[in-house]
């Protein structure tokens, strides 16, 4: 009986050596969500880099009486608006030629940027990792060619 005892107590002592050695691969991290620090987020919330998409920003929204693609949709809308402004601003020094690259940069940005990621944390807020599948520099040498393009 001694025997058998000691034989159960050494197995399962081998299987929970195993269990705990053993290492499984998670989308999960080290990383935390910023509205909730206890909670393990996906990895994109602390690594914003992606393949196939050179530029990327996190966004949060905000839990609100909204659906979730309505929120998607505002929060894609708002970084849209933003790089139009601040990069027209930044290219282009005359006030036509800013004007032009706002119109051209909003038309291109829209049909080009992409809610690459997503995820709810814990409190409800909506995290979004929006992309775009071009780097800065290729987008401004276009812009440019189009803002002189449409000068004569």
């Amino acid at each position: 009986m001694k025997s058998v005892a000691c034989w159960l107590a050494i197995g399962l002592l081998l299987s929970l050596t195993a269990c705990v050695t053993r290492s499984v691969p998670t989308e999960l991290t080290n990383c935390t969500y910023p509205d909730s620090p206890r909670t393990p987020a996906p990895e994109f919330i602390c690594n914003k880099s992606i393949d196939g998409y050179p530029v990327t920003v996190l966004r949060v929204s905000e839990s609100l009486n909204r659906s979730v693609r309505e929120r998607i949709e505002a929060v894609l809308q708002s970084q849209i608006q933003q790089w139009t402004q601040t990069w027209s601003l930044e290219w282009f020094t005359s006030a036509n030629d800013q004007s032009r690259a706002f119109d051209y940069l909003q038309t291109r940005l829209t049909d080009e940027a992409r809610v690459v990621r997503s995820r709810m944390s814990p409190k409800s807020q909506l995290w979004l990792l929006i992309g775009l599948p071009m780097s800065m520099e290729t987008l401004e040498a276009e812009t440019r060619a189009a803002i002189q393009y449409l000068n004569p």
